[in-house]
């Protein structure tokens, strides 16, 4: 059978998985600051241990999550104390940060002990298991990881670039599992508060096991809501990057699940399309598409179908739909 599906994995196929399975503590993935996310090692919450995002946080109260992000991302980067380890200094971007990495994988945890095969997404990616060719995902989270191991699927993300694997798995946007190789950045007897600025240093990177997700990190990679992707020029990042786009090059259907086309992501899902083959169908799994993201498609002539079932991808007749 040949490998000629590709993936566009966004929020919406979170947002999925918790409707189906009901999960509480974590039912936001767009408001997580509200998450039960407690310091590793301690019983507080760690948002109290990361002083410059909480107080940032109060300065601007009545905002939503995204909106706190959105500012938080927009900080310039000041090289001076009395700046940076501020709440108005880029140490608040990199709290955003630390914070993100461990909130989403708390969800991470708490999605794999619930995960169910009757998951309309699950059983579709069983029946197209074979077929997968290469996967981006902008979510920071293990929900795909964790359906595919389950499935028997082995993917190569650029975390572990020799690790065999029949599907690239491309997350350019970092993953709650990306931690700083041990070799290149060590830092003894991590603990929060934090006590320095550590970040984009374009570090070799490691994927955490799932029995540390849980730990301080010494380097998060993960690019906050409506950040610029700081890390599309580190090495391994950008070698997976090319990788994935080769792959699109020889794709014959390309899905995106649950993508927003928020104006932060256009350029890189406009690269997507550019990158796919003349005779590619795009299929946009999601039940109210960006009508810009479909001005942008139909200005590529490319061919394309909506799959607008909010249970998933399934027909009129609530029928699993087979490409």
């Amino acid at each position: 059978m040949t490998r000629e599906i590709a993936l566009i994995v966004g929020n919406g196929l979170s947002i999925s998985f918790n409707k189906h399975h009901s999960i509480t503590d974590f039912s936001d993935t767009q408001n997580p600051l509200s998450w039960p996310v407690f310091t590793p090692g301690q019983k507080n919450l760690l948002i109290q241990n990361l002083p410059h995002l909480n107080e940032f946080i109060q300065k601007n109260k009545g905002m939503s999550d995204f909106d706190i992000f959105k500012l938080a991302a927009k900080i310039p980067f000041i090289n001076h104390p009395s700046v940076l380890f501020s709440s108005s200094g880029k140490m608040v971007t990199l709290e955003c940060r630390h914070f993100l990495t461990l909130a989403f994988s708390y969800y991470s945890i708490a999605t794999k002990k619930k995960m169910q095969a009757t998951w309309p997404w699950y059983q579709w990616l069983s029946q197209h298991k074979y077929r997968l060719s290469a996967i981006s995902s902008y979510n920071y989270d293990l929900i795909l990881e964790t359906a595919l191991e389950r499935l028997g699927v082995f993917f190569k993300d650029a975390a572990k670039p020799l690790k065999y694997g029949s599907v690239l798995l491309h997350k350019p946007h970092g993953s709650c599992n990306y931690e700083s190789d041990e070799a290149f950045i060590k830092i003894d007897n991590l603990s929060y508060p934090l006590r320095g600025y550590v970040d984009n240093n374009q570090s070799h990177f490691r994927r955490l096991k799932p029995n540390a997700l849980i730990t301080p990190r010494t380097e998060p990679m993960c690019v906050i809501p409506n950040e610029p992707n700081i890390y599309d020029h580190y090495y391994l990042m950008k070698g997976q990057d090319t990788l994935f786009h080769e792959h699109l090059a020889k794709t014959k259907s390309c899905v995106f699940i649950g993508n927003s086309y928020m104006a932060c992501d256009r350029p890189e899902i406009n690269k997507v399309l550019e990158s796919l083959n003349p005779d590619c169908k795009v299929i946009i799994a999601n039940p109210n598409p960006c009508p810009i993201f479909l001005e942008k498609i139909e200005s590529l002539n490319i061919k394309f179908d909506i799959w607008s079932n909010p249970k998933g991808p399934f027909d009129s007749n609530n029928n699993l739909i087979t490409i």
